[in-house]
């Protein structure tokens, strides 16, 4: 069950995955780097899965690399745009040095691929710039996998880093969502 209804735009996606993409509730969210609410923010999430309550994606996303703009930074810039268009009830977390976790609750797994594109859109369409006010264009490849009850939140977290893996397979600037073939 899934609590976000809406008519769907021309291309196919939802008010809901359009909200997402373009950020329209206001301030963008602040970037959480603890662990801990991560692990427990997924976790309610999950609960929330596992009682057919809520519908929730994990996305993994990873700056492709580019000459001269260390992971590091890239991630960060990567995490600030994704920031400023999503929900309010969406997070972004980092993941490692140069990754991040989105967690997306109430989506449709029909607007996932929608929002991985948009939210590539909002990486890509404009440069970075550095402080020698050099501009350098970054690509993002992401991963995504719907939570179910029959996963744990480690499991889904494996199937978004599966579905990066395959994302960065297929060349730069790709998205994935996880599916059953992917784990044979």
């Amino acid at each position: 069950m899934n609590d976000i209804s809406g008519s769907l735009s021309p291309d196919g996606a939802s008010d809901a995955a359009i909200e997402i993409a373009q950020g329209v509730r206001g301030e963008p969210l602040p970037v959480i780097r603890d662990v801990m609410a991560m692990a427990e923010r997924l976790d309610a999430e999950w609960r929330l899965c596992a009682t057919g309550k809520r519908s929730c994606c994990v996305l993994i996303c990873r700056p492709d690399p580019v000459v001269g703009l260390p992971a590091a930074l890239a991630a960060g810039e990567m995490a600030e745009r994704y920031a400023a268009n999503l929900r309010g009830y969406d997070a972004v977390f980092r993941h490692g040095r140069d990754k991040l976790l989105v967690c997306l609750p109430r989506i449709k797994p029909s607007d996932v691929r929608h929002v991985m594109m948009r939210l590539r859109e909002r990486v890509t369409e404009a440069p970075v710039r550095l402080a020698n006010d050099v501009l350098i264009r970054v690509a993002v490849s992401q991963g995504g996998a719907m939570m179910d009850r029959s996963a744990s939140v480690q499991v889904t977290i494996d199937r978004a880093e599966s579905a990066l893996a395959a994302s960065r397979v297929a060349g730069p600037n790709g998205y994935c969502v996880w599916t059953p073939e992917l784990h044979s």
